[in-house]
């Protein structure tokens, strides 16, 4: 690959992760907090839910065994991390990720008013972000007009959920099912002469 082409599918990259970013940010960048966090972690994990599914064998079945609620990848936690050891995520997306699911999870579970700025999700916040902010769409993100009346770790969560999930959206798109060429050398030589 030439140096412009790389720098091409950089460019192509950037954009389309600028249109998810776009696209989330018509949804979700005026609401609570809390709408944010829980709805935003919703998107994530269907997100997830997606890339597990154009990677994997189709289910054969209407409903599916594997990533359906109650099953052994029906949780957002379980996707992250059957996403990671398949190769399809890398360990820092997987750690924020993690982080955002906590937030999500002590979101969803209190009952008073709760912002971004309390405590220790002000702390989780300034974890998940740190890596993020040396990044130029982190950058980008943060300086966009629709959030200038957002400040503190409220505009960077804000900004890092709409990072992954345009990075998401990205793999999803390019995420390449392992062909059936592929599959058979996985299957020792022995076992398909015994057929």
């Amino acid at each position: 690959m030439t140096s412009s082409e790389g720098k091409s599918q950089n460019a192509e990259r950037t954009r389309e992760i600028a249109s998810a970013v776009e696209s989330f940010f018509n949804d979700f960048v005026k609401e609570s907090d809390r709408a944010v966090v829980v709805v935003g972690a919703a998107k994530l994990d269907i997100l997830l839910r997606q890339l597990l599914q154009r990677f994997l064998i189709p289910s054969t079945s209407s409903s599916d065994e594997l990533l359906d609620t109650e099953r052994p990848l029906g949780t957002f936690s379980a996707r992250i991390l059957a996403c990671y050891r398949l190769g399809l995520i890398d360990a820092e997306m997987t750690r924020a990720l993690h982080l955002l699911r906590r937030i999500r999870n002590e979101f969803a579970h209190e009952t008073s008013a709760v912002t971004l700025s309390s405590g220790t999700h002000a702390d989780r916040i300034r974890d998940l972000v740190a890596p993020l902010k040396t990044l130029a769409s982190f950058k980008g993100i943060y300086e966009l007009e629709a959030l200038s009346h957002v400040t503190g770790p409220a505009k960077d969560f804000r900004v890092a959920l709409a990072l992954l999930c345009g990075r998401l959206e990205f793999a999803v798109r390019r995420v390449q099912v392992i062909s059936d060429e592929k599959k058979t050398v996985l299957i020792p030589q022995n076992w398909r002469e015994m057929k």
